[in-house]
């Protein structure tokens, strides 16, 4: 997990990965936690984490976790052929 405290006050989830072997054990939903708690430590006013329309499995997971999605960007992608028309979608954890 790659974590930042954000201009905006905020805990920015960079990037979180788990390997697939060790997915679907629990260590995902711990990095997360983790994440939440050190969010609150360093007086953020939530945690903010951006994931694709196609990712069902990652929205899924931050919704599992209380997240809410605040806001889409259609754009993000268009450079990559690959992604060109994936959707970004922000995901938040208020306090």
């Amino acid at each position: 997990i790659v974590l930042l405290k954000y201009w905006n006050k905020y805990a920015y989830i960079n990037d979180i990965r788990v390997e697939n072997e060790f997915r679907g054990k629990g260590i995902g939903k711990a990095l997360m936690l983790k994440a939440i708690e050190w969010a609150k430590m360093n007086s953020c006013i939530g945690v903010e984490v951006e994931t694709q329309d196609v990712n069902v499995r990652a929205c899924l997971f931050y919704e599992k976790l209380g997240f809410v999605l605040g806001g889409f960007n259609s754009f993000r992608y268009k450079s990559f052929e690959n992604e060109k028309n994936e959707i970004a979608l922000n995901w938040y954890l208020l306090f």
